[in-house]
């Protein structure tokens, strides 16, 4: 052990992967009840994240009809499209979830771990679409402050 009180603990392996516990992973009863009410939540955001998306195909097909100037539809269409394919990436794993979910009724404990699998991507997708979003904000909200833009539809 060295003098130095400061110094962090030596450790085996920092980049490793974590081992697994032997034996069976068991689930408490807890929580796998909350998992079984949480399921048909899951089922109902899934449904309206679908009606989202219906909804933003509809905004993406008017500002392609609507009669404006290239640069004011190329810029819908960018918007429009790019929430899209963010609600769309979030479709497919929110999908993913819910059905792994509606196993939990048929096949009790042995669905915990595909349930558990798909509620993590879902998540992780959610914290790195909420991070671009953060920053396509951000990065709109800066160049319409340096171009003068930014609440301009108040003083019209």
């Amino acid at each position: 052990m060295s003098s130095n009180p400061f110094e962090p603990p030596r450790t085996m392996d920092l980049d490793g992967e974590a081992a697994r516990a032997p034996g069976p992973l068991v689930v408490s009863s807890d929580a796998f009840r909350e998992l079984a009410i949480a399921a048909p939540w899951v089922r109902a955001l899934a449904r309206f994240t679908t009606l989202n998306a219906v909804l933003l195909a509809a905004g993406l097909i008017a500002d392609l009809a609507r009669s404006h100037g290239a640069a004011i539809a190329a810029l819908g269409v960018l918007a429009n499209g790019a929430s899209l394919a963010m609600t769309t990436l979030l479709l497919l794993a929110l999908r993913r979830y819910a059905t792994a979910s509606l196993r939990l009724h048929e096949a009790s404990a042995v669905a915990v771990g595909p349930i558990i699998s798909a509620q993590a991507s879902y998540l992780r997708l959610c914290g790195i679409l909420a991070a671009i979003a953060t920053g396509t904000f951000t990065v709109r909200l800066v160049v319409g402050i340096a171009k003068g833009d930014f609440l301009a539809w108040i003083y019209k």
